[in-house]
């Protein structure tokens, strides 16, 4: 693996205290991309092409080449949906032998394997942590004569021989209410259940053996969970609001949607193999990114008109390392994941959320950053993608 030398360091600034705190304005300051010192090939997926119908396209990636930073389109990359389960289609790659997929992630929807030297149809935290293997869903419509949105009937959990393509059903369940993907390691599949807020799947955490095909219950807190070194990350809201009258099950929060007075401001932790919960940090208005390097959580913190990223370096205390500019109108933008971590660093993307009311695409990346303890953080590329692997 080749190393990285940097040659900017960013002041940072220490939070020993769970209050809020703006960034010094010195850390917001925009920044030319400045790709010097770095060497290798980045994977990442191109976010915000869009077709004539205004589709997003999200089945384009490659590399970028340090130095210099040039993306180069990988052809091996390529993928074609396949619709034999529409209205629920499947992801395929072009190249043999076919591996299918279908991505959990909000942004990036594959993956590049470097141990196997493949683009994958997933996420990246849908593959296995010695990266042979990954988990999908499968989901079967129901009556094809209905009307409207239906659910599916059947889910389908996949698992896949990254080297042979061997794809085993393991798992089978109906589609109410909807599991999806959350992680992957050893034999565990980690999934979440997904809850009735309108802003993606917030739920409980679940085990999935992949070898048995049980499920048990792991935790009862409802949060967008994020698994690493044996541990499920969340950040979630002390105080739940739960709309009047609503009997869906488990009732929607508004404080998860951020449609309450309140926000989520707890980041928990869980040990996977005893189960015990522990409260790292507290911040309203926080939200989890990713794992860096060093194994503990990158959060980003938005005000009116910035996105700030703040590094947890053990429990109780937080460091805010830099802030980027995001639109007034509309400051659902800024850092955003998945957030990949080698011995270069900690990678991430910035979204630009555009203005209020949108007549064209949504949210767009808008450049490529990288975190390290020794030289802060800066932006390498201009690049309006999301990285999906390490810096080989």
């Amino acid at each position: 693996m080749r190393r990285l030398v940097l040659a900017l360091a960013l002041a940072v600034v220490a939070c020993s205290s769970p209050s809020p705190r703006a960034a010094q304005s010195s850390l917001s300051a925009t920044i030319a991309p400045s790709p010097a010192g770095l060497t290798g090939d980045l994977p990442v997926f191109q976010y915000g092409l869009y077709d004539a119908q205004g589709n997003n396209q999200q089945l384009v990636g490659g590399f970028l080449h340090f130095p210099g930073g040039a993306f180069h389109r990988s052809a091996g990359a390529d993928m074609v949906r396949d619709y034999s389960g529409e209205p629920y289609p499947l992801t395929r790659t072009t190249v043999q032998p076919y591996l299918f997929g279908f991505g959990e992630g909000d942004l990036g929807q594959t993956t590049y394997d470097g141990l196997a030297a493949r683009w994958l149809p997933v996420a990246r935290h849908q593959v296995s942590d010695d990266g042979l293997w990954y988990a999908y869903r499968e989901l079967l419509r129901g009556d094809p004569n209905a009307t409207g949105d239906q659910p599916p009937k059947e889910v389908r959990f996949h698992v896949v021989d990254v080297r042979t393509g061997s794809d085993q059903v393991v798992y089978t369940t109906n589609g109410t209410p909807p599991f999806v993907i959350t992680g992957f390691s050893g034999q565990a599949i980690w999934l979440t259940r997904c809850g009735n807020e309108a802003n993606g799947c917030w739920g409980s955490l679940w085990r999935l053996d992949a070898a048995t095909g049980k499920v048990s219950k792991v935790s009862d807190q409802r949060g967008k969970w994020v698994i690493s070194g044996g541990a499920g990350w969340t950040v979630i809201c002390s105080s739940p609001h739960y709309p009047p009258g609503d009997t869906s099950s488990p009732p929607a929060d508004t404080c998860l949607m951020g449609l309450a007075d309140s926000r989520p401001d707890q980041l928990l932790r869980i040990d996977l193999t005893t189960g015990n919960e522990e409260t790292w940090y507290r911040e309203p208005g926080i939200v989890l990114l990713g794992i860096g390097a060093d194994g503990l959580p990158v959060l980003k913190l938005n005000s009116a008109d910035q996105s700030t990223l703040l590094r947890v370096t053990q429990r109780g205390q937080t460091e805010r390392l830099f802030a980027v500019p995001i639109d007034k109108l509309n400051p659902g933008g800024g850092f955003e994941g998945p957030v990949v971590s080698d011995e270069t660093g900690t990678w991430l993307s910035v979204i630009d959320g555009g203005p209020q009311p949108r007549s064209a695409s949504p949210a767009m990346a808008v450049g490529i950053y990288i975190y390290s303890n020794s030289s802060g953080v800066r932006k390498v590329s201009g690049f309006p993608g999301v990285p999906v692997g390490i810096l080989g």
